[in-house]
């Protein structure tokens, strides 16, 4: 393998076994006060041997990296900062050329601002384009309209309520009581989405969901229908999430909009620190991760021969852990993603509804 292919982690040492001399008093002849040694070579000892390059070969990657520790152990600037800075300059390896740099993907849960102009630096170094995203008020932002992403056009009603319902965690699974509600919201979306009324936007979707209810006197289905319009309507809350019917895809410079991340290599950082607002940031991350698994699925079909590899960045996983994220995790390989995912402990990643996502992570 090229060394260009390699990513440097740090220096490793090991514990190694060897004899180590001891000393023993022998009396000199004459002189009864005096002590000799001689070396004897029969006491065991363990020692550390010389620091030595612990280095990783880019494909493993593609298996995804788990980053724990607890606060202030450095998974961010050791960890992630690291490996990102490597996989973003790129390697030489048989030719004197540099690698083609890869789509990269950032989802910040914490607010890291070395990270976000570390990320904005290099990308600025290889010309990728850098494009970001933030739910913070009043602060410049690209706009980035999810339900846009899931392209409507090239998709069944079932595919995309499926696509809604699993990225805004509405799907509640089997059993008693959770397949009834599941199917409630299935049923009341899927009505909503066959009505004639172009929808571009969650925004859209919303007023179409509240005109749907108004002309309904089952008042039992508007009960049932309270989780799925309250979700949607807190995404309407982020004007950053909407776009206008005339933002076509040819005019994308704005927007981030998922397939052009991956057809031209780009890096689209979210920030989204959850420390005010972790309920409707974690729904806007789960939207991120849906609209890049369609891109990555939709590019693999129509480009069967270009393989292009997806660096996926979580800070702080367990934001976003849940049912819906191991169906992405277990997908992305298949669909060329691969996930560097970090927070502070395996035993965070079970949900309050008792899902674990740690064995999956494992």
């Amino acid at each position: 393998h090229f060394w260009g292919q390699h990513l440097f982690l740090g220096w490793e040492t090991h514990k190694e076994m060897f004899r180590a001399s001891r000393a023993v008093g022998v009396k000199a002849p004459n002189f009864a006060d005096v002590v000799d040694y001689d070396d004897v070579l029969d006491r065991r000892a363990w020692r550390e041997t010389k620091p030595s390059a612990l280095l990783l070969h880019e494909d493993i990657l593609s298996e995804h990296c788990y980053v724990v520790g607890p606060s202030g152990a450095g998974k961010t600037s050791l960890g992630i900062m690291s490996l990102l800075i490597q996989l973003m300059q790129g390697g030489q390896t048989a030719s004197t050329s540099v690698s083609e740099p890869y789509p990269l993907v950032v989802l910040d849960l914490k607010g890291d601002a070395a990270l976000f102009h570390t990320v904005k630096r290099e990308a600025e170094a290889r010309g990728q384009k850098f494009k970001f995203f933030t739910t913070e008020k009043d602060a410049p932002t690209y706009r980035f309209n999810p339900f846009r992403g899931f392209d409507r056009k090239s998709r069944t009603v079932a595919q995309l309520c499926q696509l809604v319902m699993d990225a805004l965690s509405l799907n509640h699974g089997k059993g008693y009581g959770r397949s009834y509600y599941t199917e409630r919201s299935r049923s009341i979306l899927s009505k909503t989405l066959k009505r004639d009324t172009p929808i571009h936007s969650f925004d859209d979707l919303h007023n179409e969901l509240k005109e749907a209810l108004r002309g309904t006197s089952d008042t039992k289905a508007k009960a049932d229908a309270f989780e799925l319009l309250s979700v949607i309507e807190m995404l309407t809350e982020y004007r950053q999430l909407v776009t206008s019917a005339e933002d076509n895809l040819s005019n994308t410079d704005s927007i981030i909009f998922m397939a052009d991340v991956i057809k031209e290599r780009q890096v689209a950082y979210f920030w989204l620190p959850a420390a005010l607002e972790s309920i409707s940031v974690g729904e806007i991350a789960k939207l991120v991760l849906f609209n890049l698994r369609v891109a990555a699925q939709d590019w693999k079909r129509s480009h069967p021969n270009d393989r292009r590899r997806v660096i996926l960045v979580i800070d702080e996983l367990q934001r976003v852990a849940g049912e819906n994220l191991q169906g992405i995790l277990q997908d992305a390989r298949s669909f060329g993603i691969s996930a560097i995912l970090a927070n502070q402990s395996l035993t965070d990643l079970k949900s309050a509804t008792g899902f674990d996502l740690a064995p999956a992570i494992m």
